[in-house]
């Protein structure tokens, strides 16, 4: 039994990693797709969905302003989905919130829900609002047979001042963070500039930069790099804050030796992250340990605190990493 616990844990931090891959490899595809596609004619997001959804009528709330390509582009295939659908109701919402302007559409469609293929053809533009920051949901109402669809997603802040330098070995990785770097509302100058923030997966570049943000192409991570990103988890908003720490002399997503020792998981804590690389649920690492389900999610929520994670997923690959358990 121990050496099948070992080898399913191997298993599952291959997988993770796995994933991890694919993700960044189809986020690099989509931002290149969108970034060589024609640019369609200066015409109003809500003029194009409402054409795409006649003849359901479009209700538009808040100041319609210009987006991105590609989350243009993402709302119209959303559209076009919704289309092929007996949509019955939409609507497209701009909402200003803390600098940052939230975009969503909203779609009420009226099928056959036992119908799988009905909820299944989002998957697709559920994916690609992922890898651009955003979410897709759908809610079912089985007594009125009504699926609702609820795209967001986040348009570019305003644009700052804040220049970058971004030196990629591959060309479609510079043009994945240079969409990135615009929508994050930052710019990228024309020239090498030693005092500026410098994006690279290029080693060649470490050693004369002070404020560098190594892009993970590789499990190595050089010496004094100031931070690291990934083209698979990184949104805008947290670039432009990589960035911003970048610059003020402080780290981002990089632990040092002294910070990863004063990482301390205690012995239960350590138990309950083993028995979720076995795929356990709470409750059944509750009883597995003899606590209550509220105490399992008690230290679960202290372990996401002192790893500095959001989800349990980030926590167990963390952990793994940092060589916690």
């Amino acid at each position: 039994l121990p050496e099948f616990l070992e080898i399913l844990q191997s298993l599952c931090t291959a997988t993770t990693i796995g994933l991890a891959a694919a993700l960044r490899d189809r986020q690099a595809k989509l931002i290149q797709q969108s970034l060589t596609a024609p640019v369609p004619p200066q015409i109003p997001l809500s003029e194009q969905i409402a054409t795409l959804l006649k003849p359901t009528k479009l209700a538009l709330v808040g100041t319609e302003r210009s987006l991105p390509l590609p989350l243009n582009n993402l709302m119209l295939r959303a559209a076009e989905v919704l289309s092929q659908l007996s949509c019955i109701h939409s609507r497209l919402t701009y909402i200003w919130e803390e600098e940052r302007e939230r975009l969503t559409l909203e779609a009420v469609i009226s099928d056959n829900l036992a119908n799988i293929a009905t909820i299944t053809a989002f998957d697709a533009i559920r994916l690609e609002a992922i890898c651009l920051g955003g979410t897709l949901e759908t809610q079912t109402h089985a007594s009125s047979k009504m699926l609702r669809v609820l795209l967001t997603i986040a348009a570019a802040p305003q644009k700052s001042n804040t220049r970058v330098n971004l030196r990629c070995r591959s060309s479609v990785l510079q043009m994945a963070f240079t969409q990135l770097i615009e929508l994050a509302g930052l710019s990228i100058a024309p020239i090498a500039d030693p005092d500026l923030p410098l994006l690279t997966d290029d080693r060649s570049l470490v050693s004369d930069r002070p404020k560098l943000l190594w892009i993970t192409t590789e499990p190595q991570i050089p010496d004094r790099v100031r931070g690291k990103i990934d083209l698979s988890s990184i949104t805008p908003s947290e670039l432009r804050s990589a960035v911003d720490a970048v610059m003020q002399g402080q780290s981002w997503g990089i632990t040092t030796a002294s910070e990863s020792e004063s990482i301390q998981l205690s012995e239960r804590e350590r138990e309950i992250m083993q028995l979720l690389t076995k795929g356990l649920r709470d409750r059944d690492i509750a009883a597995q340990l003899i606590i209550s389900e509220s105490t399992v999610k008690f230290h679960i929520n202290n372990i996401l605190a002192k790893l500095k994670a959001k989800t349990r997923f980030q926590a167990l690959y963390q952990a793994i990493d940092k060589g916690l358990i």
